[in-house]
């Protein structure tokens, strides 16, 4: 329910188009193509990570994203392929690739506020317990996925160092049929130009 208020909000803030007092109109020394890379915590899982590439063009950005959260090996895993063994092995987790729309805020000259909201396809990896009840020890886990279309918002603050390299924090939550989400995540930002 939060997450269904949030997105809301977030919609409603991209439609208002207003003048506050910390934009200026012909502010243009953001404008460019970033690239950012940040990682956090999930609450259901071990690791997150969030990688973007956006086109930012005055108080707008266009932004395709992809995140992903998943678990570490399990000790069963780890047993069956060896700690050391880097062959791909699946653990449970969510992955989204997502199209983001949204508004930036400029303050001060070196702080952005990023308010974001579009469209994603969410993937989520869950063991196959009918499988993973009735298997061989020696066998490992068997994982199904589940996808589902998803409706992602983010919120994230960015202090510029100098134009075109940035640290980020930021929130991105996304609802969807298959788990909803909302994470917390730490990183940095490069223009390109």
């Amino acid at each position: 329910m939060k997450t269904k208020i949030l997105i809301i909000s977030v919609i409603a803030v991209l439609l208002v188009e207003t003048n506050s007092f910390c934009q200026i109109r012909d502010f243009t020394g953001f404008n460019n193509l970033y690239l950012g890379f940040e990682v956090g915590k999930s609450k259901t899982y071990d690791n997150y990570v969030n990688i973007g590439i956006w086109a930012q063009y005055d108080h707008n950005y266009l932004k395709i994203a992809i995140s992903d959260a998943r678990d570490n090996r399990s000790e069963e895993q780890k047993l069956l392929k060896g700690e050391d063994d880097e062959s791909h092995i699946t653990t449970p987790g969510l992955a989204d690739f997502g199209l983001i729309y949204g508004k930036t805020y400029t303050l001060l000259k070196r702080h952005q506020f990023q308010f974001g909201t579009g469209v994603s396809v969410v993937a989520r990896t869950v063991p196959d317990e009918e499988f993973n009840r009735t298997k061989q020890p020696y066998y490992l886990p068997r994982f199904d996925e589940e996808i589902a279309i998803g409706l992602p918002a983010e919120l994230r603050y960015s202090f510029q160092i100098k134009k075109g390299v940035g640290i980020n924090a930021s929130w991105r939550g996304n609802a969807n049929g298959v788990k909803s989400y909302g994470n917390f995540s730490f990183g940095a930002s490069l223009g390109m130009f």
